[in-house]
């Protein structure tokens, strides 16, 4: 199964694009393992950074992540895949968007994100290697985090917060607080600042 969600990744993410080698603060790296010494750029690289700058504004700006945006680039990003390493690595695209967005479905059963938060996911799975996928994703979850929790400390409604955080991971009923922050804002913010940080290798 490692195999089938890595193939035809080891070679496209590579170092930072304007040195050529692996710097940078740790927890937005991405191992050196995906690309060679050689920095450059790639169309997959460049279609997922697009995407994201995409996503951001109109997250941030309408709250909304169209599927007029993610289904084309879903298509696109399985496409290349495709072309780059072959069925295989198609399948494994498909693998990854599912490993992905599969733990997100839970809280937006919850209510906690919206649909459009879990395609976004299930792209960057599909765009991306497994690993730097779960980085980006787990970055913008903890800065949604922290601006939920600067909201709720504003309203002073940190405790009712926790409550509901408790009463939906029992899979209980909770008070609605009306705090909504734009995920897939800070998941896109998150991925762009890391792809920019690494360079892309073919």
């Amino acid at each position: 199964m490692a195999g089938v969600l890595t193939w035809g990744m080891e070679q496209r993410y590579s170092a930072p694009f304007w040195r050529g080698r692996a710097i940078g603060f740790a927890p937005f790296s991405i191992p050196g393992e995906f690309g060679s010494e050689a920095g450059g750029f790639d169309g997959l690289w460049l279609l997922t950074l697009g995407f994201l700058v995409i996503v951001a504004y109109t997250d941030w700006r309408y709250r909304r992540i169209y599927n007029g945006v993610l289904a084309p680039v879903l298509i696109l990003g399985l496409v290349l895949n495709l072309a780059d390493g072959g069925w295989l690595a198609g399948f494994g695209a498909l693998v990854r968007g599912f490993v992905l967005a599969l733990p997100f479905c839970v809280v937006y059963r919850w209510g906690g994100i919206g649909g459009g938060d879990v395609k976004l996911l299930a792209c960057l799975g599909v765009l991306v290697p497994l690993e730097v996928a779960l980085r980006i994703a787990v970055w913008g979850a903890i800065v949604s985090g922290i601006h939920v929790l600067i909201i709720a400390r504003q309203r002073g409604q940190v405790k009712q917060l926790l409550r509901r955080m408790a009463s939906c991971a029992l899979g209980m009923e909770g008070q609605v607080l009306g705090i909504s922050v734009p995920l897939g804002f800070w998941i896109s913010l998150c991925g762009i600042i890391i792809l920019s940080l690494q360079g892309v290798s073919r």
